[in-house]
């Protein structure tokens, strides 16, 4: 095998590395909410008639209890993606929670703020008995009740629509694959222990 191909297949080897996905966290979850027909108002004003999707992002360790009663999951993001109102995913400028409120009136949840003044709660019956940290395939839901939410685009308030669906599942970022520099230290040995392998083999 000569210099040159033994350095290559170093850094292919090394390339082949930057591929390998990273692990999912079983913890992290993503909780969506995707509808039609969805009404309320925008930083435009009033507004009918929208396709929508609500995205929460929170860690099922990061628990807590609102109001000393309420179980729930701090979110480290939430977000409303309503076609034609906003631009693309607007943010919660407020920390935000799922909250429990299943205990109390079965199958009913919220997305809300720490002091509950900003927030949607929605509901289905399926929902009865779900603890906010397991998988959950497309629910059907109604909205019951909804306080305008601040967000980087400003107050937005969902506040109905035709049909709408609840998912929850687990969530992982893809990570940006090093490059070559931050690789740069690994390959160094590995390109001094090819070299020396062929001089050995000339030897012998």
């Amino acid at each position: 095998m000569t210099r040159r191909s033994s350095l290559s297949l170093v850094v292919l080897g090394a390339l082949a590395l930057t591929t390998l996905p990273k692990a999912a966290h079983a913890t992290d979850f993503i909780y969506t909410i995707t509808g039609t027909g969805g009404s309320g108002t925008g930083p435009g004003g009033a507004f009918t008639g929208a396709n929508f999707t609500l995205t929460g992002i929170g860690n099922t360790t990061n628990t807590t209890t609102l109001l000393a009663l309420y179980p729930a999951i701090q979110l480290t993001s939430l977000t409303y993606n309503i076609s034609g109102v906003t631009l693309g995913d607007a943010t919660a400028m407020t920390a935000m929670n799922l909250v429990s409120y299943d205990f109390i009136v079965a199958g009913y949840f919220t997305f809300a703020s720490n002091d509950f003044t900003q927030g949607m709660t929605f509901y289905n019956l399926g929902l009865a008995g779900w603890h906010m940290a397991s998988s959950i395939g497309s629910v059907p839901i109604v909205n019951f009740g909804t306080s305008p939410l601040t967000t980087d685009q400003g107050n937005i308030a969902l506040t109905g629509w035709t049909s709408a669906t609840f998912s929850a599942a687990p969530y992982s970022v893809t990570p940006e694959a090093p490059g070559l520099v931050q690789l740069l230290p690994g390959l160094l040995p590995l390109g001094a222990l090819a070299l020396r392998r062929r001089r050995a083999n000339k030897k012998a």
